[in-house]
């Protein structure tokens, strides 16, 4: 039996290392802040159709610094952690798959493995697509894993790409759609901002009645005009004219952060 010498074996195992590691890892993950990333909301960026990474980087850089300026998330600037993943176009076509149907981007169940391995904990991941026209999220709670598409195209300006961000990452975090029209995502009523009957919306935000004249019994709210919502227009409502969550959200929102702890 030939033996191979200790110097050619220790190449051979580097360069087994490599490949593997590559085959396993075949993207770039990094991280724009320190400390740990468990008991934080983590939030991965991820480009789509964007000729020029430059590009994909500023419209992130805007994103993030918008977040951090808004209510509630501004009182809590320990509590997100944002993160940037690279991979060549070969490897997004293995991991995300385009589709008709909706959402017009699957994403492959091992891929998303694959991150939670690198970063140790849940996260959302965010797919800004520079050419597309449509904004999809998935309604989830806060301490899991989901993804939310945001069409660059269907919002070029950069006033309502930050609001249909912010819309999209409500949902991800568990808050439903305001809206009683029927392009409204569909979903059952629930806390805290879209209540089956007055009496449950008595209960989720009757507190805040009188403190703030935003608050009352709207009717209509996961597209069904029978249901009731906290205020006549916010974020989870209207992304082209309002400008924050509201009073009721905003509450939800800060018990959400307030489990996130700093590094």
């Amino acid at each position: 039996m030939m033996k191979i010498p200790r110097q050619a074996l220790a190449v051979i195992l580097v360069l087994l290392f490599c490949f593997f590691g590559c085959v396993s890892a075949p993207f770039k993950l990094d991280t724009l802040s320190t400390g740990s990333s468990v008991h934080k909301l983590n939030l991965v960026f991820v480009p789509l159709n964007y000729p020029d990474r430059e590009d994909f980087l500023k419209d992130r850089e805007k994103l993030a610094q918008r977040l951090q300026k808004a209510a509630p998330f501004n009182e809590f600037p320990d509590a997100v952690k944002f993160w940037d993943l690279a991979m060549d176009e070969r490897q997004s076509r293995k991991f995300l798959i385009f589709q008709k149907a909706l959402p017009p981007v699957r994403v492959d169940a091992g891929f998303l493995k694959q991150i939670f391995k690198k970063i140790g904990a849940n996260y959302k991941l965010i797919l800004v697509d520079n050419t597309g026209t449509v904004d999809c999220p998935e309604l989830s709670s806060p301490e899991a894993t989901s993804i939310l598409i945001v069409g660059r195209r269907h919002f070029d300006q950069e006033p309502f790409l930050k609001s249909a961000f912010f819309h999209e990452l409500g949902h991800s975090l568990g808050l439903r759609d305001e809206s009683p029209k029927s392009y409204a995502q569909s979903c059952a009523p629930g806390y805290p901002n879209c209540a089956a009957s007055k009496e449950e919306a008595a209960k989720w935000w009757g507190a805040l009645l009188g403190k703030g004249a935003t608050v009352r019994f709207f009717h209509g709210c996961c597209g069904r005009a029978d249901h009731f919502r906290p205020t006549e227009a916010s974020l989870m409502n209207d992304v082209y004219y309002a400008s924050n969550f509201g009073p009721v959200n905003e509450a939800y929102l800060r018990k959400v952060l307030k489990g996130y702890r700093p590094s």
